[in-house]
């Protein structure tokens, strides 16, 4: 099994993303190894729940959200590509062209 995830700004604009291949595991498992991944590749310093309860108490809004596959068309790509890797995780820096068009049309069909 494969994850992926995105990291918006305030206007849901591309700030990161990342991708990553698992193997075998529970739906549960492989969701909250998504989370771990954006944690760990956005905050240099991550490690145990400690740092996540200091980064939530942090002035800024952070929140997480699950939206079903069909509605978040850029994060359903990611996870197809983490499927095809061979590598555990891997932080983009770059966004990739095809979610930098899926960003614009997932944002216009929110409005």
């Amino acid at each position: 099994m494969g994850f992926g995830g995105l990291v918006r700004g305030r206007d849901k604009q591309w700030l990161g993303g990342f991708i990553g291949f698992v193997g075998l595991g529970s739906l549960l498992e492989v969701e909250s190894l998504a989370v771990l991944a954006a944690l760990n590749s956005f905050h240099k310093h991550f490690g145990l729940v400690k740092i996540i309860k200091a980064l939530l108490a942090r002035e800024w809004v952070v929140s997480f959200l699950h939206v079903y596959r069909d509605g978040n068309k850029p994060v359903d790509w990611l996870a197809c590509q983490g499927a095809r890797a061979d590598f555990p995780v891997k932080r983009l820096d770059v966004s990739p062209p095809a979610v930098d068009t899926l960003v614009v049309f997932d944002s216009i069909s929110r409005l």
